[in-house]
């Protein structure tokens, strides 16, 4: 009370703490006194002030009444409310009750009014006054705690009001009620009155409300039941639930319907695990994987279809699908495994057979795996062997491996199923191969029996016949069937060479029939299909026949075919003959005689035929020319050849070849070969012929006249002492039987010793003497003296013959080149001569121990002094080249035959023993060695030039 009268600012409130400690003290009449003073500062006063003065008088209901007239100066609400009880619960007046309650509702800013509502919701004085009720409830609904109980009463309004239950206010009533109203109780109450009503969208939110009020497990249900009905009454697709409940999960799976977004129903399908028994797992994971593939995650797919077959590894559905997942991820090896399973699972043969052969092109054709691959096929074969693709591929792999007895074995199944000709052929053809390799030939020619009945020309029928008949000993029928096989247009060309030689073979060597041999390769040449070989055959085979149109036929081909220049030959021969002398008809050999002359241009017996005028006159002409150039050449390297020498003179005739002729048939009669008539017509050509050269023979103009190796220091040696040798070794004019009596003046005119004079001159002999007498009447010498001499014997006359003529022309060509004592000498008296000479020179050669080497060397010693000087020189040469006497004394006496050869035209005369006799060689080597080299210069072109340039060829 002190502090209240100090701080008037604080006095209400210390005087309610002084009313309150009053009041617990029991002292009410005080406590009533403070609330009073301190009801002028405050509803609080007031308010306790009230309360006090009712509590102090509760027993009075005037009292009671006052003091709630009091409190309502300061809270007239509180006192309105307090009234509204006091009424009520005393049996008061009504009428007062509702006026006070009624004050309080108009009051919606008062704190009390949501009370004041709840009063208005709960009083119904004799059951009357629902409606005002009813809107208190309403009212009620928005005031927090109160809500609950309010909708709650409201619906129990609606319904007592709704006895069948069937009015939608009675739903709304209950939907109102369980909005506020976390309890089990309302969202039930909600439920039955939706699903009485018939409110399809009010029970589907009754549903999910009832719910959310119920335990996870219990709750899930009634979430999918709303969910199953939102679906059934056609609100469309319904949002997965979240719950992880069982209910919940058959609920999404039911949701995620077959055909609508396959990514939510493989989740569901997945998600619902085993809920629908474990026995359906595999079901559910395979309706996945389909799902997974619609919706292009393959790979999820690969996975669940994975788990399908390796937990029910019977089950197609997981096969097929991931085989359809391999597939779309390029996972061929799955696809082949899948492939094999469905093979095998698949109750259909056709289809089985089908899946295999997948399996087995991917096994074979991407991985190379031929073992489990050949595997495959065998299935696919074993589940439907009218699987052609695949028995096919099989067959031509056991047939690769060569495994008969496998082979055999398809060839059987197939058999009985194989419809076509040409298959039926074909397998029986496989089988007769087969059996032939496993050494069974008589099951092998059945089987190509059924073949040829399908295919009589059947190309490896036919050949595989052959073949068996041959090691069975049954050579016509082998032949026969080779034969056939050859001639069949529709065989392969190899296949048919090959058959129609292994024919003739059978009939030349083991039936002996030739005739039939020709007919199968003159087949084979009518179709163009001969070899080289072929025509080599068929030329044999014809030539046997006798048949020799053919055979001319075949050989005019080989003559240009054959690989070398000698079988050409030998073919063009054979034709060339076969038409001269089996046809009689030399005409139509000319292609063989061309062809044998274009290989060996001098063949005697083309020649001989082209001689004897088979072909017309340009060809023939045009083959004689290549045959002398080639008959000329093979002479030079052999000319004591005397076939080839008598065909070159024969040749040369046809030609109109004279000179040539004249040469070769002085070099016949010179071999031996004579006769009147060829004798005759050296004679008569000889008529045709210069005496003498008509220009001066030197070795500027006729380079090629003396022997080319007679050059060199030796014959310089022998040119320089000529005249030495002869004073000092002979011979003299006495040798032969001559002085100066038989010496022939030059001034006297005598034919002869003009002719020799017209030699001498040409020779470049210059002055020389001419003896005529002595004991030979057929002696032609010169001495190389110091005027050279020439001494004729009495039967050399004017004109000279052929055989004085190159006498004459020797001796004075001895002359000339210093080589007049070769007549005389032999060649080892010559080494020493030129061994004497070098030591006279003062060089010593080294040399056999030659018997005249003193002699000479002394006499030649006395030598003018002139030659002595010219003999070191000379000497030294001699020792530095080497050149042997022996040598070089060939080579002179060649010289010197030249000369004579191309002065006679007749080398027969040359070469006869002491110019009497001709065609007798001499029999030593020597002189053989000496005809040959001789006849080698006759016989060549530059013989026939020499002579032409000398102009003293045959006119």
């Amino acid at each position: 009370t002190a502090a209240a009268a100090q701080d008037p600012e604080l006095s209400g409130a210390l005087e309610l703490e002084a009313g309150i400690l009053f009041w617990q003290a029991g002292e009410r009449k005080k406590a009533v006194l403070r609330f009073a003073s301190a009801s002028g500062n405050g509803r609080a006063g007031s308010a306790l002030l009230g309360w006090a003065l009712s509590a102090a008088e509760s027993g009075d209901l005037a009292a009671r009444r006052r003091a709630l007239d009091a409190a309502a100066e300061s809270a007239p609400d509180l006192a309105a409310l307090d009234r509204f009880a006091l009424e009520v619960a005393r049996g008061g007046d009504a009428d007062a009750a509702r006026d006070a309650l009624n004050s309080v509702l108009d009051m919606p800013s008062s704190e009390l009014n949501s009370a004041a509502t709840l009063a208005r919701a709960l009083w119904s004085p004799g059951g009357s006054e629902e409606d005002e009720r009813a809107v208190a409830l309403h009212k009620l609904a928005d005031h927090g705690s109160a809500a609950a109980l309010a909708r709650a009463a409201a619906y129990g309004i609606e319904l007592a009001r709704t006895p069948n239950g069937a009015d939608r206010t009675l739903a709304e009533a209950a939907r109102t009620w369980a909005l506020v109203d976390p309890g089990l109780a309302p969202a039930l109450e909600w439920l039955a009155a939706a699903t009485h009503s018939g409110d399809i969208e009010d029970e589907i939110e009754a549903r999910r409300a009832l719910a959310e009020r119920l335990p996870p497990s219990l709750a899930a249900t009634f979430q999918a039941s709303a969910a199953i009905v939102a679906l059934l009454s056609g609100q469309g697709t319904q949002k997965p639930l979240t719950s992880n409940e069982p209910a919940a999960k058959l609920a999404n799976l039911e949701l995620a319907a077959p055909g609508g977004d396959p990514r939510r129903r493989a989740h569901a399908l997945l998600d619902v695990g085993l809920n629908l028994g474990e026995e359906n797992l595999g079901v559910m994971t395979a309706l996945a994987g389909y799902n997974q593939l619609a919706y292009g995650d393959t790979s999820a797919a690969l996975d669940s279809f994975r788990q399908v077959v390796e937990a029910h590894p019977e089950e197609l559905l997981g096969w097929e699908g991931l085989r359809s997942a391999a597939d779309a991820v390029g996972d061929r090896a799955t696809v082949a495994e899948a492939c094999a399973a469905l093979g095998d699972a698949v109750s259909d043969g056709k289809s089985g057979s089908e899946f295999w052969e997948q399996a087995a092109q991917i096994l074979l054709d991407e991985f190379k795996d031929t073992t489990r691959g050949e595997f495959a096929l065998s299935r696919a074969v074993e589940r439907d062997v009218r699987r052609f693709g695949a028995f096919d591929r099989l067959f031509r792999m056991v047939r690769a491996r060569k495994d008969g007895p496998r082979l055999l074995e398809l060839v059987s199944r197939r058999l009985e199923v194989a419809e076509e000709p040409d298959e039926i052929a074909k397998l029986f053809w496989e089988r007769a191969r087969v059996l032939r390799g496993a050494g069974d030939r008589e099951g092998a020619l059945t089987a190509l029996e059924n073949v040829r009945l399908l295919e009589p020309d059947h190309v490896g029928a036919l050949a595989l016949s052959g073949e068996i008949y041959i090691t069975l000993g049954r050579f016509a029928e082998a032949a026969e069937n080779l034969a056939r096989l050859g001639a069949l247009e529709e065989a392969p060309a190899q296949q048919r060479l090959m058959s129609g030689i292994a024919a003739v073979d059978l009939y030349e060597n083991k039936l002996d029939d030739a005739y039939a041999a020709l007919d199968v390769l003159a087949n084979l040449h009518r179709a163009k299909l001969s070899t080289l070989a072929v025509r080599e055959r068929l030329a044999r085979a014809a030539a046997r026949a006798e048949s020799w149109a053919q055979a001319t036929e075949a050989l005019e081909l080989l003559m240009n075919e054959r690989g070398s220049s000698a079988g050409r030959v030998e073919a063009a021969r054979l034709a060339m003959v076969i038409h001269r002398d089996r046809l009689s008809d030399t005409a139509r050999a000319e292609a063989a005689t061309t062809r044998l002359l274009s290989e060996v241009p001098d063949d005697g017996e083309a020649l001989d035929l082209a001689l004897a005028d088979a072909f017309p006159k340009g060809a023939t002409i045009a083959l004689l020319e290549r045959g002398l150039a080639a008959l000329t050449q093979a002479i030079a390297n052999n000319p004591l050849d005397i076939e080839r020498v008598e065909r070159l003179a024969r040749v040369a005739a046809y030609l109109g070849k004279a000179p040539l002729r004249q040469a070769a048939l002085g070099a016949l009669i010179a071999l031996g070969v004579s006769s009147e008539a060829v004798e005759q017509e050296l004679v008569r050509m000889d008529q045709r012929v210069a005496n003498v050269p008509r220009i001066a023979i030197d070795d500027s103009a006729l380079p090629n006249l003396a022997d080319p190796e007679d050059r060199g220091p030796i014959a310089e040696l022998m040119r320089v002492m000529a005249t030495t040798i002869c004073q000092e070794l002979g011979p003299s004019l006495a040798a032969y039987g001559v002085s100066k009596r038989e010496r022939v003046d030059a001034r006297a005119g005598l034919p002869v010793r003009n002719e020799i004079a017209a030699w001498a001159g040409a020779l470049g002999v210059g002055e020389f003497e001419l003896y005529i007498g002595g004991n030979d009447p057929d002696a032609v010498v010169a001495i190389a003296s110091e005027t050279p001499a020439l001494v004729l014997g009495s039967a050399v006359t004017a004109p000279l013959s052929p055989r004085h003529r190159q006498a004459v022309a020797r001796e004075l060509f001895a002359l000339r080149r210093g080589t007049t004592v070769l007549r005389h000498r032999e060649s080892a008296e010559i080494g020493a001569l030129v061994v004497a000479a070098c030591r006279i020179g003062g060089v010593t050669l080294e040399a056999p121990a030659y018997a005249m080497l003193p002699e000479f060397q002394r006499s030649l010693g006395k030598a003018r002094g002139r030659v002595k000087k010219l003999l070191p020189d000379l000497a030294r040469a001699i020792a530095k080249s080497g050149q042997d006497p022996t040598d070089w004394v060939q080579a002179a006496v060649s010289s010197l035959d030249r000369m004579a050869a191309i002065a006679a035209g007749d080398v027969s005369w040359v070469l006869s023993a002491g110019g009497r006799e001709r065609g007798t060689l001499g029999l030593s080597n020597e002189a053989a060695a000496r005809a040959r080299r001789l006849l080698t210069f006759v016989l060549s072109p530059v013989y026939l030039e020499l002579r032409e340039q000398l102009g003293m060829g045959v006119k």
